[in-house]
């Protein structure tokens, strides 16, 4: 099985960097399902689909990934930018 592990970035609903770190391991999925002929949705063909494993460090899930036996297609951790920002300087 194929997993893909990444470290996700914050919400837009984020302020600040809290819960950012952990890192998440999911399995890719085989091949889609067939659209529903009425509604024309794609449903999924298991639980696999819906799985997200986290781990608070990327070593600790590629062991994992390893002990499983999975091809773990990794990508980096993008980095965070913080912009300082001075408030007072915007109000004119």
């Amino acid at each position: 099985m194929r997993a893909l592990l990444h470290a996700p970035t914050k919400s837009a609903m984020q302020s600040g960097l809290g819960r950012v770190g952990p890192w998440v391991l999911q399995p890719l999925g085989g091949q889609p399902g067939e659209p529903e002929p009425v509604m024309g949705w794609v449903p999924a063909r298991g639980t696999a689909d819906e799985v997200r494993l986290a781990f608070p460090t990327r070593d600790g899930a590629l062991a994992f990934a390893a002990r499983a036996g999975w091809a773990v297609v990794a990508l980096p951790a993008q980095a965070r930018r913080v912009v300082p920002r001075n408030f007072a300087q915007t109000i004119r």
